[in-house]
């Protein structure tokens, strides 16, 4: 049975009220239908996801009870309010995306700033479509809500780790430019020991096997610290490149 209660009094001054209960019978197709709708009700109240309904002025007509202990209100604080009171820090992007929908456009993984009543700020994603009317015109949106915090979170520590990453890297290139310039300094003043050394040699007698074998080594040790030099020369040119710096290229004509 479906009960209900109702109250009559007589109409006479003075007149005692009376209670009468009401019983209709259901029969079990009703009953079972029913128990589905309920069924069906609880689902869409209860999701793990936070769904509601907006009329094309941006009023909520209707937000399951997921989506109001996500932002903490009651259904009396958030039904029938225009939903931008729920998130002013998107106005602009709130107004993109009702564009977005009156085109007749559906937006999908759209990251939203909502605010909670405690005035906490909460990261979403919304995935959204227009229900039409019948004759066309604009219903209401079916909105999907999911949190976003935990990509948020991971975006900040990737950041981070790449930051750090670009600063070590900053402080490697700083700390290669100037061990080379420290390398090079000793190997010009080598260089230029032993060039004075093998004309020294060149010129003051002594036995010529010697001579000749001391000269050959110094002129060997020197064109080593060259070529060690120039090495050296283009890594450090290489490290400032990579740095922003320009290279100033010499040319030499070709015959």
């Amino acid at each position: 049975f479906d009960w209900t209660i109702g109250s009559v009094k007589e109409e006479e001054e003075g007149g005692a009220e009376a209670v009468i209960l009401y019983g209709n019978l259901v029969n079990e197709v009703e009953e079972s239908d029913r128990a589905r709708d309920a069924e069906l009700i609880d689902f869409f109240q209860n999701a793990p996801i936070a769904m509601h309904w907006l009329n094309s002025d941006g009023t909520v007509l209707w937000a399951n009870q997921t989506e109001l202990n996500v932002l903490g209100y009651t259904a009396e604080e958030y039904i029938g309010q225009p939903i931008m009171n729920f998130c002013p820090d998107e106005k602009e992007l709130v107004l993109e995306i009702f564009q977005q929908l009156g085109s007749g456009n559906a937006i999908a993984d759209v990251p939203v700033r909502f605010r909670t009543k405690e005035g906490k700020i909460v990261h979403l994603l919304i995935d959204s479509n227009v229900a039409y009317k019948k004759d066309g015109s604009f219903g209401h949106t079916r909105c999907f809500i999911r949190d976003d915090t935990a990509r948020k979170i991971r975006d900040a520590r990737v950041q981070l780790l790449l930051d750090e990453n670009e600063r070590s890297l900053r402080m490697l290139d700083n700390f290669l430019s100037r061990t080379l310039h420290h390398i090079m300094g000793p190997l010009h003043a080598l260089k230029a020991t032993c060039d004075v050394v093998s004309d020294r040699l060149q010129t003051q007698k002594f036995d010529e096997t010697e001579r000749q074998n001391s000269v050959e080594l110094l002129e060997r040790a020197s064109e080593t610290i060259s070529g060690s030099a120039r090495m050296i020369a283009d890594v450090s040119d290489l490290a400032r490149f990579d740095e922003g710096a320009l290279l100033c290229t010499k040319f030499t004509p070709f015959n």
